[in-house]
Formats: C-alpha cells, sequence, structure tokens
C-alpha cells in the first residue's frame, strides 16, 4: 500500500516496508545485507519488519544513491543561490484532516505553521505555547463545532 500512498507516478520514488526484498535502484552490498537480514530477524507481525532495518536500509540508500531535489540534477546544495532550496513538502494524514490529495495553488504556508497546526489538529490551543509563531494550516485542519 505504500507505493500507491507516496508515489504520485509509479517508480518515481523508492519505497520499500514490509518484508519486502529490496531490488530497486543502488543496490549495494550493505543494502543486499539489510534486505536479506529482514527475513531472518523476523517480528512478532506477519507484515512489518524491524524498525532498525527499515531505518539502515533508508540511509543505505541516502549515501549511495544521493538523491537530490525534483531531479537527479538539480540538488547539489541549500542556500539563497539554490533555486527551489526554500521549498518544503509535508503529508498530514489523519482521520480528522481533510483528504485532498496533492494541493497545488494554495495560499502560501511556512515551515512555523505545521507546529500549531499538529497542536490544533490535537485539540490544544497552540497560542498558549512559546516559540510556537505560525498558524494551524487551514487546507489541513477541519472545522468542527466549537474548534
Amino acid at each position: 500500500m505504500f507505493h500507491l500512498i507516496g508515489e504520485h507516478e509509479p517508480g518515481s520514488i523508492v519505497i520499500n516496508a514490509g518484508y519486502r526484498d529490496y531490488d530497486g535502484p543502488h543496490a549495494s552490498a550493505r543494502m543486499h545485507e539489510l534486505s536479506a537480514l529482514q527475513f531472518e530477524v523476523l517480528t512478532p507481525w506477519t507484515e512489518e519488519r524491524h524498525d532498525y532495518i527499515t531505518f539502515e536500509m533508508a540511509l543505505e540508500y541516502l549515501r549511495t544513491a544521493k538523491p537530490r531535489g525534483g531531479t537527479l540534477a538539480d540538488w547539489h546544495g541549500h542556500g539563497n543561490d539554490v533555486q527551489g532550496a526554500e521549498q518544503i513538502w509535508t503529508a498530514i494524514v489523519g482521520p480528522d484532516t481533510p483528504a485532498r490529495g496533492e494541493v497545488e495553488n494554495s495560499a502560501e504556508v511556512y515551515q512555523r505553521d505545521i507546529a500549531p497546526t499538529i497542536l490544533d489538529l490535537m485539540g490544544i490551543d497552540y497560542r498558549g505555547y512559546d516559540g510556537v509563531l505560525g498558524n494551524p494550516i487551514e487546507l489541513a485542519v477541519s472545522r468542527k463545532a466549537g474548534h
């Protein structure tokens, strides 16, 4: 299911979750070792491997593939001189969030708006916390009576 959740176009994002052999790009010797290890150190669950394996596989992929920005050729660092470096993305999914899919042409939101959004979704008044500077992301929160 993660492929359906995370990929806008099939193959656009490397996703490996659950007990699934890694057969994707940049399959280093370490990646093959981790991929085999997941079948040896089983969890009590039938579909979830240990977080350690997932974490180590993700780090190995980052070490070997060195993924960059929107395309493989356009990401080499941060800073004012790197076009697009000011952009970030977030996914907000839960029982109290509207299902909107990928949102385009919306009002601009900032990283500082993530914390108040999470607090608002938890029913906590974000205005009572020092250092919380943003506002809840309107597209992410459902307005309920009295909320």
